[in-house]
This record gives C-alpha cells, structure tokens and sequence, in this order.
C-alpha cells in the first residue's frame, strides 16, 4: 500500500531528529570530555601525589608528638616515683624486704598503685629492687624470680637473664615479639629507668611495658586507604616496632636501613617488588626515627577522583554548558513538529487523519518523557557529586586543613558551602550501626537544629557515626536539640545511639579539638550509659572554662597558701566543701574538686612530714569513693590534719566548752553522717577554728579524738559480741567496711579480725 504524503513526512523528520541528536551528544558531551581527560590527567596525578603525601607527612607529625607525648608522660611519672615517699624511705632505711609482709614497705606499693592510676599509657609496671630480691607492681609485691617467670616471660630468655639485663645503668628501650605479661601475650615495647642509688650503691629499677599496638593505632587513619607502612627506630638506628608486624619486609626493610640502602625519596622492596616514597620524621625529644612508605602509584589513581578539585570543577561546566547546548538543539528540533502539528488542525478532515494525528502527538509525548527522565537522572548524578565533594571539605576542616574560616568559605563558595560565624563546636552521634537511608536520615536530624545555629553534617558510615559542625551565634552550647534527636531516633528506628558534644572554640584552626573531646565524650559512655548525652564538660573537671568548676576560688586558695593568710584560706575551704556538698554537683565533679583541692594542699611548703605523708592517700581514697558525703568526709579530714599541722600545740587546759565539745562528740560519733563540719556548725564555728581551739585545749585534735572513741568502742564490741565486722564498722559511724579496716590497722597496728583472734 502507498504511504501518504503525511506520513512520509513524519518519517524523515523523525530520521533528521534522530541524527541530530546523535550529532549533538557526541559534539557536547564525547569530545569535551575525552579532551579534558588527557589534557588534565597528567596534572592531576601530580597534585593528587604531592596532596597525598602532604596527607601522611602531616598524620606522621601528627603521631611522633602523641607517641612523644605519652614517653614524656613516662618521664614524668617515674621522676613523680623517684621523689615519693616510698622509695625514698627505702634508699633511706636500707632494710630488706620479703615476701612474709614484716618487713614490707606498704607506702611503696601505695606509691606504685597511685602512678599507676595516673598514667594511662603504660599496660603494666613494676620496681626492681635487687638489694631485696623483691618486685613490686600494680598488683602487689613478689619475689623477683617469679615474678620473671610468670608476669613478665620471655620466651628466650630465662628470670635469671633478664633479672641481670634490667639491672642496668642508664635509660633503655627494648622491643620483644612475644613477651608475656598479665595482661596476656603480645609485641611490648619495655621503657627500663634505673633509679638512683644512695650512698651504699642500693637502688632500683623501674620498667614500663606498653603494647606496640597502642602506638601503631597512630598510624592507623590513612594506612587503610592508602596501604602505608610505618616503622620506628632508635635515635642509634636500631629497630623497634612497625604497624606492619614481624613480616618479610619487615625483615628487609630493618636491613636496607641498618645498611643504609634506604637513603633518596624513592625505596623499591625486592620481596614485594613495589616502589614505594619515603616519608621520615625525627623526634625531637628522644630522637626516634620515624619512616612511612607510601605506594607510589596504586593508591594515587584509585584516590584521584576524590581528590582533584579542579577536573570536577571543569566536568561539572562541562555538563552545564552541554546541557544548555541540547536545550537549544531540542528546541531547534522540535519546531518543525510545532508547525507540523498548526499544519495538521487544517488538514484533518477525515477520521484516519485524526488517526494520524493522534500517533503524532503520541511520538511527541513519548519523547519528552523520556528527555524529563534523562534530565532526572542527570540532577541525581550532580547532587551525588557535590555531596561527595562537600564531605572532603568538611572532613578537611576537622583536620585544620584551613587556618581561618574565611579561608574555607573561598574554597567552599561554588560548592554552597560556608559558615558566618567565630565559634565552632562539634558533636558526634554514634550508632550501633549505621541505619538505611543515611542521607534522608541527616536531612531529618539537621531539621532539629534552629536555624540560628549553622550545622553542617558529616557521615562516617564505616565508623557508625554522624559528625555535626556547628556555628552558633550565642556564646554557648544549647542541648535541648540533641535530646530531641535521640527521642526521634528511639521513635522512628528504635535504635539508643550515644551523642558526645565537644567545648565551644573560637576559630577554624582549632576545631579538631572539639572533635577529639566529643570523642572522648563518647569514651564515657561507659560510666555514664548507653543513650544519652554527654558533654566533655562531664569528663574533664579540671578544665577552667566548665560552669561547675570552681576554678576561680582554686586559685585563690593556691595565693592564700603563698601568702601563708590561714584566715582566708578557712574561708575559701568552707566556700568549697559548700560546692561540693551542693545538690547540683554531680558525685563525678564532687570527686574532680576534692582531687584538685588536696593537690594544691599538698603543695603548702609548711606542712610537717606526718600530714605529708597521709595526703597522698587521701588522693586515693577520694577517686574511689561513691558517694558525695564519703567526699566530703575526707576533705574535712585533710582540713583538720593541715590546721593541726601548722601548730604546736599549748599544754592541755580544760574548761567548760571544750567539755560542752566532747559531750556532743561522746553523744554522736557512733553516727555513720557525723562530721566535723557538724561539730563547726552547732558551735557556730569554722572546722579549722574549733580544730584548732580544741586541740590547744586538749592537746589532742578533734578527728584524732573522734577516731579513738570509735576504736574504742570497735575494740569493746570486737572482744563482747560476736557482731560481723561490716555490722560494727555501721554501728560505730563508717559506712565503708573497707574504710573501718584500714582505720582499724592504722590505729591498733592489727586488722579487726586478727584483734578479735587475739582476744
């Protein structure tokens, strides 16, 4: 059958349509794009390379002053050690100790236990003394042979060796494959410190032992995406450890350096056979040698999309400009359909060319939609872009990429990018593990925050984390928000996720120290719960900038001290038992201030050596207590043992209040919340003035007077009754049973149970 003239004409148009947009994508898209690859790509490769290896210089540095940071932290704590009580009675007496507990020297356990507590990088510690074939750790004291036999193995050497190689004359360092402690079996490295020695050549050894894994999660962040390598050597050159452990090149590379065959920029390993780029660092403060090897070329092209700015930037004008090019060729294309379909409303005349015109304007509508579906697809495309990109920079403002906000804005401007403020924080949502739908889920949570509050989010999908960077124009931090975001996800996923908020800093350049305190924020999730909000401010009480922290009346009673104005000083302490006792003040921040408060009473050069010794357990006692009121109990008694310190008590004389004083005392002292700050308070006196009055009085100090009737009493019912030693620690005032023994032994030189065996 013979096409009508209508028809044919729609089928050449169609074919010119066809071709035209064929034409045009190639013309548009193809060529501009291929151009731009080969033109760029050398360029790229060079600034992705020289980006990256700024990226692992700077992590390197990074990890050298935290590695430096902990051994210094060693240093410190050992010299602590070395002017303690402890051991200085021991250079001083010279007496043997053993393992029956005669002869044992309790103060320096205590000492051991206390730096314990207070380092945190060391896995384990212990003292040598070789003139008392005795060790002493965290744990307790021990003969030396077996002690090396069973917490600190080696599986080379025998006690007797490695008694004799840590009986050395200066500091050492050494690094074992397989040393066995009681933490377990692992790579160690061992920090030995000879301590020094008194006139008859009797002294010690302290050792710290450290897991290398500690060290090498520093070199951790980028050894997974870009296959580095790190290892650490000696200020002589000698090998210790590498994130890599005891593999063959491990092997090689400890030779080539020793050999010094690892000498320009570029290294190629025979056992692998890849060229790698050296990296080195050299500490300042021990001289370690630190190198990095960084693949040369794998790592590069598989980052190089990510990476490089500018080929996105001119890919997305590309398409811009390729999409406004076939705007205009569609519309060229579509105006001869336009005036197809005005010609064909005077030429339908029968019902076949009302036919025709139907598949007409069918082919026409077929077509659009597909072009609205291309052009869909399209925008998904640039959106997924730019939020990739959007990430980078935020990621790199956490790492004080930029110096100042400003800095940032410029580079962020063509990507709708910026913040208007000075003062930043940052807060981390952690998930059990990420939910679906992650982008839809930062749409919803963004939304909580007011929009006078600039927020900015960042996912970290393989860490299970949401980071937000915020922008408030108030000078503080407003939660209300985050708890609202955790009923929302409790309601919508049924997930507990543990939100961790960082202090308020001004700047850009200072940001990642908002990050690493909602970091360790989160860290006490452990203490505080699982689902909540925790503030660094609930973590760190020390810090001067916490609202709850009486940092200021801390400093004045250090200037007190100085001055040596006893009266002001009784001020301020009663200003500060105040705070501690407030309702509001948390059981964590009661202790932070009581810490605080006994340190800078330590440091008065007046006290005699009996209070000085006693305050450092006092340190102990207070971090361990678990309630506000044993706190406060304690930091009563350092008051009353710096008052009776700092004066020579009068020839006892008795009158008719100091009798009023031990009535209500003999009337009372069995009371488990009976307290000197109660005795002060009805006599309408300050604790350090009616210390100080009755013990001019009496001779005797108020706590002292008060212990000895609760001994007594102890000792009555210990011999009388056959009441548990929890049941007469209640009845006669302590609520600790632990407290009431160790009392019990300072005072009659026996525990309860054995005075009771005695009797």
């Amino acid at each position: 059958m013979k096409e009508t003239r209508p028809q044919s004409m729609r089928k050449k148009l169609q074919n010119k349509t066809i071709i035209r947009m064929a034409l045009s994508f190639c013309a548009v898209f193809l060529l501009p794009v291929v151009t731009l690859y080969f033109l760029y790509t050398g360029n790229i490769v060079t600034a992705i390379g020289t980006e990256v290896e700024d990226m692992i210089s700077n992590d390197l540095t990074a990890a050298v002053r935290l590695i430096d940071s902990n051994i210094q932290t060693l240093n410190d704590t050992i010299k602590m050690f070395e002017r303690g009580n402890g051991y200085q009675s021991y250079l001083t007496r010279g007496f043997s100790y053993n393992m029956s507990g005669v002869a044992a020297n309790m103060q320096l356990e205590s000492d051991i236990s206390y730096i314990y507590l207070l380092n945190g990088t060391a896995d384990d510690l212990f003292v040598l003394l070789p003139d008392a074939d005795t060790v002493f750790s965290a744990s307790g004291m021990h003969r030396s042979t077996s002690y090396f036999s069973k917490y600190y193995a080696l599986p080379t050497q025998n006690a007797e060796d490695v008694l004799q190689e840590l009986n050395c004359t200066e500091n050492t360092v050494r690094c074992d494959e397989n040393i066995t402690t009681h933490r377990g079996t692992a790579e160690t490295l061992s920090f030995i410190y000879p301590l020094p020695k008194n006139a008859d050549g009797i002294g010690g050894t302290a050792v710290f032992c450290v897991q290398t894994q500690k060290f090498n999660a520093y070199f951790q962040p980028r050894s997974e995406d870009f296959q580095t390598k790190t290892f650490v050597f000696d200020a002589n050159g000698q090998y210790l450890f590498s994130d890599c452990g005891a593999d063959t090149l491990t092997t090689e590379v400890q030779t080539d350096y020793q050999n010094g065959s690892i000498s320009g920029r570029l290294y190629k390993s025979d056992e692998t056979g890849i060229e790698y780029v050296t990296i080195r660092r050299t500490s300042e403060f021990n001289g370690w040698q630190y190198m990095t090897l960084l693949p040369n070329n794998n790592a590069l092209y598989r980052n190089m999309f990510e990476i490089n700015r500018f080929f996105r930037l001119y890919l997305l004008l590309t398409i811009g400009i390729g999409i406004l090019v076939i705007a205009g060729f569609l519309w060229m294309n579509y105006k001869p359909i336009f005036a197809l379909r005005e010609k064909a409303k005077h030429m339908v005349n029968t019902e076949k060319a009302e036919h025709e015109a139907a598949d007409d304007l069918g082919t026409i509508s077929n077509a659009l939609t597909l072009l609205q579906n291309r052009n869909l697809s399209l925008n998904d495309t640039l959106s997924r872009s730019i939020h990739e990109i959007q990430s980078a920079r935020l990621q790199r403002l956490l790492n004080n990429y930029y110096e100042n906000i400003e800095e940032f804005n410029i580079d962020c401007e063509q990507i709708g990018l910026s913040f208007h403020g000075d003062n930043f924080y940052v807060s981390i949502i952690l998930f059990p593990s990420m939910p679906e739908q992650e982008a839809l889920l930062e749409e919803q949570l963004l939304q909580e925050f007011s929009p006078e509050l600039e927020t900015k989010c960042l996912a970290m999908p393989n860490q299970n984390k949401l980071v937000f960077i915020h922008c408030p124009r108030a000078n503080f931090i407003e939660t209300e928000p985050f708890y609202s975001i955790l009923g929302l996800l409790h309601d919508q996923l049924s997930c507990q996720a543990t939100i961790g908020i960082g202090r308020l800093h001004p700047g850009a350049a200072i940001i990642s120290k908002s990050y690493m305190q909602a970091t360790n924020a989160l860290d006490f999730r452990a203490v505080k719960g699982i689902g909540t909000v925790i503030t660094y401010d609930e973590v760190l009480a020390h810090d001067a900038d916490s609202p709850w922290y009486p940092s200021h009346e801390l400093r004045r009673l250090a200037n007190t001290l100085t001055a040596q104005n006893t009266v002001s000083r009784d001020k301020i302490l009663a200003e500060l038992i105040a705070k501690i006792k407030d309702p509001s003040t948390s059981l964590i921040n009661a202790r932070c201030i009581a810490f605080d408060l006994i340190k800078i009473l330590m440091s008065n050069p007046d006290l005699k050596q009996d209070a000085a010794y006693s305050l450092p357990e006092y340190l102990m006692q207070v971090s361990q207590e678990k309630t506000k009121k044993n706190v406060v109990a304690a930091v009563e008694e350092v008051c009353m043992h710096i008052a009776s310190s700092e004066r020579i008590p009068s020839p006892p004389v008795q009158n008719a209040v100091v009798d009023e004083i031990i009535a209500y005392i003999q009337a009372n002292y069995c009371r488990g919340d009976f307290s000197i700050q109660e005795i002060a308070e009805h006599f309408e006196m300050l604790p350090t003035n009616i210390g100080n009055y009755f013990k001019e009085q009496t001779g005797s100090g108020l706590l002292e007077y008060l212990i000895s009737l609760r001994m007594k009493r102890a000792k009555e019912l210990l011999h009388s009754t056959d009441m548990t030693v929890k049941e007469i620690s209640m009845s006669v005032g302590y609520y600790n049973d632990s407290s009431f023994i160790r009392r019990f032994k300072q005072h009659e030189g026996v525990t309860p149970n054995e005075f009771r065996f005695k009797c």
